[in-house]
């Protein structure tokens, strides 16, 4: 079996036989992004295609930094703005080649769709009027999503047409003690639309993969209830002895690793193995749900001593051993 079919298996419950790895020199799957529009011309340097303008304070160490210009600030501002369009010229000049060569190494290719609404809201609005909106102006929040929405539903078709095994946002949830938000707002503004996305998803022949920070216990049997296939979180410590996690699993797949806030500093090297199997055997099944992965940047000053020594116990790992 090559990488797809082992990532494949293991999303589907088929019996990997190993546990796919997300990264590294040894991984399964293949990432493909989206570039700009061919005529995009930022109004201001740091601006991206939404309008936003960025900062930094370490982008040496992968730290993408933080919006600290939003477009939609002052609401009349809507009546001039225009959301991105997915299907503008030269935005996946690059992905054909990038795909033809992945699929020739046997990976898994994942097209990017880049931040999900609960990056994009706050970038769009501010932080502040954003949780407003979801309370006294949810018409306002009503068109933002939809414009979000379509770029994410157009991008999806165009990598559908590409031929990628899935598609994957970045759309952290929650914080580290869990929603932001009433659940019940969360359920009547935002689950609707992702249970709409990942059914056209499937629809398509892919896989729907999502990144979420944060304590997702609550989450999970909603996320699982609309349709994700994968969920990518590095803090699994918050969330996975919780009863939601024991609710979908076996249900769902993970790509999870060691703790990156907690448990990652302070474990010896010699104690990694038996903590990533106690980490695999609790958030997946003999036949499959875990891929393995980690936390690629400098700014946590991870030891890279660690991180190979989990990529060596993620390879090394059998449930029958």
């Amino acid at each position: 079996m090559d990488g797809r079919d082992v990532v494949m298996r293991a999303v589907e419950f088929r019996e990997p036989g190993r546990i796919p790895l997300a990264k590294g020199d040894a991984a399964d799957i293949g990432y493909v992004g989206y570039g700009p529009a061919r005529d995009f011309a930022p109004a201001a340097p740091k601006t991206d295609e939404w309008g936003c303008a960025w900062d930094s304070f370490h982008p040496d160490e992968g730290d993408q930094g933080q919006v600290t210009g939003h477009p939609l600030a002052d609401w009349d501002a809507m009546d001039r703005y225009e959301f991105p369009d997915p299907l503008a010229a030269g935005r996946l000049d690059a992905a054909p080649a990038a795909i033809r060569r992945l699929r020739a190494e046997g990976k898994f290719v994942c097209g990017g769709l880049g931040r999900g609404p609960m990056h994009l809201l706050p970038d769009l609005r501010g932080f502040e009027d954003y949780l407003t909106d979801l309370v006294v102006a949810p018409e306002r929040l009503e068109r933002l999503l939809d414009g979000i929405f379509r770029f994410l539903s157009g991008l999806t078709e165009r990598y559908a047409d590409l031929g990628c095994d899935a598609v994957i946002f970045y759309d952290d949830q929650a914080t580290q003690s869990g929603p932001l938000f009433s659940m019940d707002l969360w359920r009547e503004r935002f689950k609707p639309r992702y249970r709409d996305l990942f059914a056209q998803v499937h629809e398509r022949g892919m896989k729907a993969y999502m990144h979420t920070c944060g304590n997702l216990s609550q989450y999970l049997p909603e996320l699982v209830d609309a349709g994700v296939d994968i969920i990518d979180n590095k803090q699994p410590a918050l969330w996975m002895d919780s009863p939601g996690a024991a609710a979908v699993r076996g249900q769902v797949a993970f790509s999870s690793c060691i703790d990156i806030q907690s448990r990652i500093r302070e474990i010896e090297l010699s104690e990694i193995p038996r903590e990533v199997e106690r980490l695999v055997r609790a958030l997946s099944v003999p036949e499959g749900g875990f891929i393995g992965t980690y936390y690629h940047q400098a700014d946590l000053r991870i030891p890279a001593a660690k991180t190979t020594a989990m990529l060596d116990a993620f390879r090394a790992f059998r449930w029958d051993g």
